[in-house]
């Protein structure tokens, strides 16, 4: 059960990561530029590698 878990949640940032990727290439914006416009509404800062790694769906995206 906990592998068949992991395995929905790999494929979940997986895919959300190959959304974020096509919406940024679709808006012509790099990882940075993107990274910029997200802290900013957040209010936050995000660095580019975290963009990096949630388009690779290797940075875990919470689901709550």
């Amino acid at each position: 059960m906990q592998d068949e878990r992991e395995s929905t949640f790999q494929q979940v940032n997986r895919s959300l990561g190959e959304a974020v990727k096509e919406a940024r290439e679709s808006a012509e914006m790099n990882q940075a530029d993107l990274a910029r416009a997200l802290g900013h509404a957040l209010g936050k800062t995000v660095n580019p590698t975290t963009i990096t790694r949630l388009e690779k769906g290797t940075r875990p995206t919470p689901l709550h």
